[in-house]
């Protein structure tokens, strides 16, 4: 059973419902949280009654850790207007795709993404204020697609480990140049979990120490290292 306490602020309130909802009630369904807050303004007298919890909402299963935590009746009106089409699709998705936890369930399906708006596979066009990953260049960037084009053209589309190139060592040495004077080296990832595991195991490597500070509850990535830090 839920027990929520009065508080000063609605920081400290929001923060007394999230830790309850998440230690208590990690399997359930959860009442929506932006319907309790509102309870704080709107009838104070609730604020120390138990919440009922309702199984009938978050019908996708939204993980109410982290990301994505939308399971108001909004959510649910856009996800029931979806087409047929788009919905088999997410079906499909679902059925083939190992998910991760963040990135499950699946909105929409996407056909097209350009600059800073994505297009859904029934032509509908949203601004997106996300971009996961590209943020400064946007979506199909032409400057980004004619480079990647010409590099490819050359015929060294992967260079093996214990060889280098032309291209790889002109991209270290802007970096270089366009960093502080003291980062003076460049170490290239796949990606942002890469990046964050790479990093850590240097600054262990160079201070020699071990123990790590971090936010916690936050994302840093996903492997083995990164995931533990907060």
């Amino acid at each position: 059973m839920l027990k929520m306490e009065k508080c000063s602020s609605s920081f400290c309130f929001t923060a007394r419902v999230t830790r309850l909802m998440r230690t208590k009630l990690p399997s359930y369904r959860h009442h929506h949280l932006s319907d309790i807050l509102c309870q704080r303004n709107d009838k104070p007298e609730l604020i120390n009654q138990e919440p009922p919890i309702l199984m009938e909402r978050n019908p996708q299963n939204v993980s109410l850790e982290q990301g994505d935590v939308n399971i108001s009746e909004q959510r649910e009106i856009f996800t029931h207007a979806l087409s047929a089409d788009t919905k088999q699709l997410i079906e499909q998705d679902a059925r083939y795709f190992l998910h991760q936890a963040l990135s499950t369930p699946v909105m929409n399906v996407l056909r097209k993404t350009e600059g800073a708006w994505i297009e859904d596979f029934d032509g509908n066009r949203y601004l997106d204020l996300h971009g996961n990953g590209v943020h400064n260049a946007g979506f199909s960037n032409p400057e980004v697609i004619q480079a990647i084009i010409s590099q490819l053209q050359t015929g060294l589309a992967f260079t093996p480990r214990r060889y280098t190139n032309v291209a790889t060592i002109e991209l270290a040495r802007k970096l270089v140049d366009i960093t502080p004077k003291d980062l003076t080296r460049v170490l290239f990832c796949p990606g942002g979990s890469e990046a964050i595991e790479m990093a850590v195991s240097l600054a262990k490597h160079i201070t020699g120490n071990w123990k790590t500070i971090s936010y916690w509850d936050s994302y840093h990535g996903n492997g083995f290292q990164s995931s533990s830090l907060g």
